[in-house]
């Protein structure tokens, strides 16, 4: 959807797809070290597609830089 709009794109969301529920953990759990060390893991992935990401949007779509918005890095951690 960022594309989109970077590409001059007007439209709606009907119902965001992709939201998820990751359940309910106690903090210091197995179950939560092992979420907590995957999250980890595609955070340290996902920050240099982000950065390449933004940076081709620029370069395709420069007049709408400031017009759409992509996810920002600190709400990661």
């Amino acid at each position: 959807r960022w594309e989109l709009c970077r590409a001059g794109y007007e439209f709606s969301l009907v119902d965001d797809l992709f939201v998820y529920h990751r359940g309910i953990v106690r903090f210091g759990s197995e179950c939560f070290n092992r979420k907590e060390s995957a999250r980890r893991i595609n955070i340290r992935r996902y920050l240099p597609i982000l950065t390449l990401f933004k940076r081709k949007m620029n370069l395709l779509y420069p007049s709408t830089k400031d017009s759409c918005a992509i996810e920002d890095e600190s709400k990661l951690y």
